[in-house]
């Protein structure tokens, strides 16, 4: 399922017909929802006729508190993130939530990288000494 930019240049293409890109940003979804709640989500946004689901692959800064404890790295003893250590568990179940919605239809639009990690941004007020290496970014 790719979307291409279509020969108006003015508009997305999906094998080769136009295609309104209806998304839903849920943002947090890896962090925040179980795989019965992202399930019933899928279903429902369905319904309303989404097609494409923006979503962080790393939690968000404003996230809500969610009681499921899912870090996409390693934590250091002051609970900041070891971005060198990646969680393999957390990016196996976001590779599971992303099939789930494929299967269903959906168009998953990826932020691989929020700039509340970024040194030097708007947002990096948000994310306090916990800055993302630039080494590490590409990996």
């Amino acid at each position: 399922m790719r979307l291409n930019i279509a020969e108006n240049q003015r508009s997305f293409a999906k094998e080769g017909k136009p295609f309104f890109y209806l998304a839903d940003t849920v943002w947090s979804a890896f962090t925040n929802a179980t795989i019965e709640e992202w399930s019933d989500y899928l279903d429902y946004r369905k319904v309303q006729g989404f097609n494409v689901l923006q979503i962080n692959m790393l939690r968000q800064w404003d996230a809500s508190e969610a009681d499921l404890n899912l870090q996409p790295f390693a934590l250091l003893e002051n609970e900041n993130f070891d971005y060198r250590t990646l969680n393999e568990a957390y990016f196996d179940r976001a590779g599971v939530m992303i099939k789930m919605a494929v299967e269903r239809g959906f168009i998953p639009a990826l932020v691989l990288l929020w700039c509340n990690y970024v040194p030097d941004t708007w947002a990096e007020m948000f994310q306090k000494d916990n800055k993302m290496p630039l080494d590490c970014v590409e990996h």
